[in-house]
């Protein structure tokens, strides 16, 4: 007993030293990028119209927390901007309330998208896109250019509310996994 006694003291004299292993970003200009597994916070509205790329860039497993703030651009400047841009084979979650309006391609775009009370509109091609899954619970896609919602492969979600789109208000694409035929091909590169 005493010895748990002893260790209990020293454990508490050590918790002043301890740091926590995560950071809070603060996004407050356009073209921030948040790291993998960390949370960004907007503490403002962005206006992006006059910058180059996307709104805000999340790493794998990163979190965007709109706070009811909004990322806006303007949909006939640049080229193929997207509100939220989630890194090539990335997790990432958009979290509202908030808005994201107004770019050139789409209001959230990546591999897998996860979106909570969100608002996507006037984005001129599309309102969320995503190589595989799209996950939405209470977001509003309405008046986004051609698309919707654009997945390659299952959109989940409820309490959504998607329409008001030129081809389509919810667009699936299962393409087929890519599977290499067994010996197609030998070591060097021949025929076999």
């Amino acid at each position: 007993m005493r010895i748990l006694r002893v260790f209990l003291a020293l454990g508490f004299l050590l918790v002043p030293f301890a740091t926590p292993s995560w950071s809070v970003f603060e996004i407050s200009e356009c073209g921030t990028e948040i790291p993998e597994n960390e949370t960004g916070y907007l503490i403002a509205d962005l206006d992006c119209s006059d910058s180059e790329g996307a709104g805000v860039v999340l790493g794998n497993g990163a979190r965007l927390v709109l706070g009811g703030f909004r990322i806006e651009a303007d949909p006939t400047l640049g080229e193929k901007r997207q509100g939220v841009r989630c890194r090539t084979s990335s997790v990432c979650r958009v979290i509202g309330p908030g808005e994201i309006i107004g770019f050139s391609a789409s209001g959230i775009a990546g591999t897998r998208v996860h979106a909570r009370d969100v608002l996507l509109t006037g984005n001129a091609i599309a309102g969320v896109v995503a190589y595989e899954n799209i996950r939405l619970h209470n977001v509003v896609i309405e008046g986004n250019g051609l698309l919707g919602v654009h997945a390659g492969g299952k959109v989940v979600g409820r309490g959504n509310d998607v329409g008001e789109h030129a081809l389509a208000d919810v667009l699936q694409s299962h393409a087929p996994r890519f599977r290499p035929a067994r010996g197609s091909c030998s070591h060097d590169g021949e025929q076999g």
